[in-house]
């Protein structure tokens, strides 16, 4: 039995992994942008995983998520997210804290809320990579 070695390729259809690292404060319940991954183009799929951490500056609340989701564009269509977002851990203090996706077409936002009267420090480790269709 010959094994043969496969030699990849040069991606040229992929961003290959880009990790940011973004920060906020909330004094409330509103739900919040703390990153934003601007004009998805048409004809890409993008794969996000992200890592948030939250401390509520009194020492009274913390919480720590682990979210994916995979999103794409259609040619002449609006951001859509394929399936649901994937939960891999949610740890809360405090149940009304939380973290979510939010499309606004043409745009990927990763939104925190903390809790009516806290003042919650909120850091997010994003890692993602787009694939297009050419």
């Amino acid at each position: 039995m010959t094994r043969t070695q496969l030699k990849a390729a040069p991606v040229t259809y992929s961003t290959g992994l880009k990790e940011k690292i973004a920060s906020l404060q909330t004094t409330d319940a509103t739900s919040t942008v703390i990153w934003t991954l601007s004009n998805i183009l048409e004809g890409t799929t993008v794969w996000i995983d992200c890592k948030i951490c939250a401390q509520e500056t009194s020492d009274a609340e913390r919480a720590g998520y682990q979210v994916s989701g995979l999103f794409y564009r259609p040619a002449a269509g609006a951001v859509t997210q394929q399936g649901s977002t994937v939960s891999k851990f949610t740890i809360e203090s405090d149940a009304n804290y939380d973290v979510e996706f939010n499309i606004s077409s043409p745009d990927l936002e990763l939104k925190v809320t903390g809790a009516a009267g806290d003042t919650t420090n909120w850091v997010a480790i994003i890692q993602y990579f787009i694939v297009t269709d050419s």
